[in-house]
């Protein structure tokens, strides 16, 4: 049975490091980064309309997925929440026989300001202003592996979720 390992939590709280990591030692494993094609490819238009970047990341990240599906690929998806998988892709999860894995990070405020004054700053004008209404907003995971990465290394951080994808 294949799989899509949903990689999701507040701003800072290790996605993309976790997700990197995870692409580099899951050989058999496609990385989609939702946050890669809005503040990347999609920076100008993001300058311009946040909204439109990120519906358009959106859309882009679940035809990457609906692609990597019909070709039988194992996926690592970063910011797309386990429900919406399933709500656009309810026929292929069924017709590939794909299980959808959610993994959610955690640290508190106070952390997540004190890692991203270090992080390298693709996006200018953020801060921790936007830090913060980031962790207000986040609604916390649906279901799955919940870990807090201010109170787990990043080398257990990646034992926890290799060790729940094979279950």
């Amino acid at each position: 049975m294949n799989q899509i390992i949903t990689i999701n939590g507040p701003m800072a709280s290790g996605k993309s490091t976790l997700s990197a990591e995870l692409n580099k030692r899951l050989k058999d494993y496609v990385f989609v980064d939702r946050a890669y094609i809005k503040d990347i490819m999609l920076r100008k238009v993001r300058d311009n309309d946040k909204k439109i970047a990120k519906q358009l990341s959106k859309e882009a990240a679940h035809v990457l997925i609906r692609g990597l599906m019909q070709n039988r690929k194992n996926i690592i998806v970063q910011e797309l929440m386990p429900s919406s998988i399933m709500k656009h892709h309810a026929k292929e999860l069924k017709k590939y026989k794909y299980r959808i894995k959610p993994v959610f990070l955690e640290c508190s405020l106070k952390e997540a300001l004190r890692r991203d004054i270090h992080r390298p700053r693709i996006l200018k004008g953020k801060r921790p202003e936007v830090v913060i209404r980031m962790h207000e907003r986040y609604t916390g995971p649906e279901e799955g592996l919940l870990i807090n990465t201010e109170k787990s290394s990043l080398r257990s951080t990646i034992r926890q979720v290799i060790d729940f994808v094979k279950q």
